[in-house]
């Protein structure tokens, strides 16, 4: 805590202008993330199936490696769509 200190009375006080600008920054930022994470995501999941047919698709068709893959990219699907949706 003693570097948090050290470090507020070297920044000194806030600009709250500043701190306004910057929060835009980031909200922009997050967006593009988060669009960026559901495109990419839904890019994944179509190129599987694309590559899946293109082999024959002779056995069952598996999107992810494992349970908890799938449970991996299904919270970040949710997650990212919550986040995109309350951002619009």
């Amino acid at each position: 805590m003693k570097i948090v200190q050290k470090w507020r009375e070297y920044a000194g006080p806030k600009d709250e202008r500043l701190e306004a600008e910057n929060a835009k920054i980031y909200e922009f930022g997050f967006i593009l993330l988060s669009f960026g994470m559901l495109a990419l995501l839904a890019y994944e999941i179509i190129a599987q199936q694309v590559a899946w047919v293109h082999n024959g698709a002779n056995d069952a068709f598996h999107l992810f490696a494992s349970p908890v893959d799938a449970a991996m990219y299904a919270w970040l699907f949710i997650v990212m769509l919550i986040c995109a949706v309350l951002q619009t």
